[in-house]
Parts: C-alpha cells; structure tokens; sequence
C-alpha cells in the first residue's frame, strides 16, 4: 500500500527534480541566445559583403532563404482556407496540418501555379492564408 510518506517523498523528489532541470537548462537558454546573436551578426555580414555563403577554415556558412506560409490567423480566414481545401477535395488530410505540411503544401499550389503561369505566380494567394513571407537562416557545415 501507498502511504501518504511515499507519495510525499515522491513529490518532493519530483520538486526538486524540476528545479534541477530548470537549473540545467538556463545556460542552454542563454548559449542559444548567443548563438542566434551570432548567426544574426554573420547574416549581417555576408549581406552587407554580397555574398550568399563563406568559406572558413571551421566550414562552409551560407544565408539559406526560404519561403514560409502562415496558418490563418483569423475565424474568417480559417472559414476562407478551410473552404478552399474543401474544393480541392483534400480537406480531410489538411484540416489538422502541422506547420510545416502546411508549407509544403502550399509551396506545391505556388509551385504549379508557376508553372501554369508566371505572372499568375506573382499574385498567387491561396484563400485565408496570408502571402508567403522569406525566412532566412544560418547553415553551418563542418569540414
């Protein structure tokens, strides 16, 4: 039988263990904050160089760019998305998209609508989903 002393011991165990964690992971915190400084800071710098990628003696630092398509962020646009995967007969997959299914998706949709068509690429919108922004990142290859 579990006594009300097992379950304390147990529970302060589980205290003190979480703090221990939170403890552990203040410095990972602040090493990645510095570290997207620092990504930040060569970004910076290969823009302002021009250069889209440097050749170091540590590895290869490139600027990746990379298109990103939001979820609707309102009822009405959700109601907008929502209607247009319907048409497209695909509504059951895509209503609980992850993000990033998300943006596959509609990177395919740019993608053929490019194909189609340049100039209709160029006012591509699939309805309730705002225009696609660029995201640009750090890639970073050892030798």
């Amino acid at each position: 039988m579990i006594s009300v002393n097992d379950m304390e011991t147990v529970a302060r165990q589980l205290a003190e263990k979480r703090l221990d964690v939170e403890e552990k992971k203040k410095p990972y915190s602040q090493a990645y904050a510095e570290l997207e400084e620092l990504e930040q800071k060569i970004a910076g710098m290969l823009k302002e160089l021009g250069k889209d990628s440097y050749k170091s003696e540590f590895g290869t630092i490139s600027r990746v760019t990379s298109w990103r398509f939001n979820l609707p962020q309102t009822p009405e646009a959700k109601a907008a998305y929502f209607e247009f995967l319907k048409q497209k007969g695909i509504f059951e997959q895509m209503a609980t998209v992850n993000a990033n299914t998300h943006n596959s998706f509609c990177l395919e949709e740019w993608n053929a609508a490019k194909q189609r068509d340049p100039m209709e690429a160029l006012n591509f919108r699939i309805p309730g989903i705002e225009e696609a922004k660029t995201r640009e990142t750090i890639s970073f290859r050892k030798k």
